[in-house]
């Protein structure tokens, strides 16, 4: 009994919980997407002149395409090419329902990345005890604008501003939709935030998480061609002759009444002409 368990358990091994998509899926994944917007962004030539983006110029991100080692990865250059276009109405979303909130929101005043709203219910003020209009400075060592530089990546809008204030928010809020990567966020981040009185103070604030932090979308099978039908025996063709194909007469579709179009009688009701039926209502071609 003791070594048959060891054979299940070294085979079990072997099999990976999650596998990635290969790198011939996420090319033809991110192809179809790209051929989406060949076929129906209507702003492509503003776009390519307005802001030197051409959408279906692929061959560099097919390159790196095939380079990402993640789905994840590759799930953030497919939400950097669509937010090259600026804009505001066209945006990358994945499946995954992810989300991490520090317990409080930023926004920008005056250039400055300020505290706007805090939930003391997840950080109470004695262990917490920064304010509304207290300046993010850091997060994990990163810089307030570091952080406005690395999320414009994957969210941009046609007014810088409204880019900037947006992806802002994404410094506390993160959802792996619209950030993938958020699914790798530890469970803390050591926040700096300067006091309005000037002092800088330096916080561990704890990730609040909810949903299933998903790291792969693989393994899925690959497109391929049919095999052909090897014909079926003879005697399957008698079996099929005596097979009844009626539907129930109980069925809930035979329930009901109706009007003959024609009669004007009342008759029961049929939702579907041929229903059960083995052939077609209609007459078949001579050459069938």
């Amino acid at each position: 009994m003791a070594k048959l368990l060891a054979v299940v358990l070294c085979v079990l091994s072997a099999i990976p919980a999650f596998a990635d998509l290969t790198a011939d899926q996420k090319q033809h994944d991110f192809q179809t997407m790209a051929a989406l917007y060949s076929k129906r962004y209507a702003p492509y030539e503003w776009k390519k002149w307005a802001f030197g983006f051409d959408a279906l110029d692929i061959a560099p991100w097919i390159d790196r395409v095939r380079k990402t080692s993640t789905d994840i990865e590759f799930y953030e250059l497919c939400a950097e090419y669509v937010a090259s276009l600026k804009d505001t109405h066209s945006s990358f979303s994945t499946p995954i329902n992810f989300t991490a909130n520090l317990g409080f929101s930023v926004d920008i005043y005056d250039g400055k990345v300020l505290i706007e709203a805090i939930n003391r219910a997840i950080l109470p003020a004695a262990q917490f005890p920064f304010q509304v209009g207290d300046e993010v400075l850091t997060v994990d060592g990163r810089t307030a604008e570091e952080w406005i530089a690395f999320l414009s990546r994957f969210r941009q809008w046609g007014n810088p501003g409204a880019t900037r204030r947006y992806v802002a928010d994404g410094i506390t809020y993160r959802s792996a939709s619209l950030y993938p990567s958020a699914v790798n966020l530890p469970d803390s981040a050591a926040v700096l935030i300067r006091r309005m009185s000037g002092a800088e103070e330096t916080y561990t604030v704890p990730w609040t998480k909810t949903g299933y932090p998903a790291q792969s979308i693989g393994p899925v099978p690959s497109p391929r061609a049919a095999a052909p039908r090897s014909a079926e025996p003879g005697y399957l063709d008698i079996l099929a002759f005596l097979r009844n194909w009626r539907m129930p007469d109980d069925d809930p579709l035979f329930q009901g009444e109706a009007t003959h179009p024609d009669t004007g009688e009342t008759v029961a009701r049929r939702y579907l002409l041929g229903l059960g039926s083995r052939a077609p209502v209609f007459v078949l071609p001579a050459t069938f």
